[in-house]
């Protein structure tokens, strides 16, 4: 499959500069989402590096991913650790 822009929304948009949170729901797999550049439009639609990005994926998995790229061509993510204490 593909990327769907209309499927991407913006759930919480800070301040200049702190971190925003986005949601995606696709069909496509973990590995598609994870490939460099997937979301092409990511730079027109204001991410930035160190977003948070949760997504409902093919299969019913669901994650936590952060943005580590972006650039003219698109946005990258991978899986986002998460640590509480």
């Amino acid at each position: 499959m593909a990327y769907t822009p209309n499927t991407l929304s913006l759930v919480v948009n800070t301040v200049e500069g702190a971190r925003k949170w986005w949601n995606y729901d696709t069909a496509d797999s973990l590995a598609t989402v994870k490939g460099a550049n997937y979301f092409t439009d990511g730079l027109s639609r204001g991410m930035a590096v160190d977003d948070l990005l949760f997504a409902n994926l093919l299969g019913g998995v669901a994650g936590l991913y952060k943005v580590t790229a972006v650039t003219a061509s698109g946005a990258t993510v991978t899986t986002a650790t998460v640590t509480f204490t």
